[in-house]
């Protein structure tokens, strides 16, 4: 399911420009597959489906479903019971910050954000 409400930058709130993923019955699956088919998105909602749910994510896929190069941003929306998995590629380090409400997730290569 699509949840579209045009080119939104501020997608925090209510993940404008989102894909929904309902139905999902628990285990892993990978944003690799979903971002090659999609353009400018800037959300995914894997919230509300009662499974407990594993995805698997790396600085490449988050690229390319955002189409915003080294400056792309993702909102998930997640529920207690899931579980967000960061594939690192060489070079690249994971920042966790805790956020009210949630976690963010910044990866570095070498010489930058991205």
């Amino acid at each position: 399911m699509y949840e579209g409400g045009g080119n939104d930058a501020n997608a925090n709130a209510d993940c404008r420009d989102a894909i929904i993923l309902q139905g999902l019955t628990g285990g892993a699956y990978s944003l690799t597959l979903l971002a090659s088919r999609t353009n400018n998105m800037e959300g995914l909602n894997i919230k509300g489906d009662g499974a407990n749910t594993a995805l698997g994510i790396s600085s490449s896929d988050v690229q390319q479903y955002c189409d915003a190069g080294n400056g792309s941003n993702i909102w998930i929306k997640a529920d207690s019971g899931d579980t967000i998995n960061v594939s690192l590629s060489a070079g690249e380090t994971l920042q966790t910050t805790l956020v009210a409400g949630g976690a963010d997730y910044t990866i570095f290569n070498a010489a930058s954000a991205r």
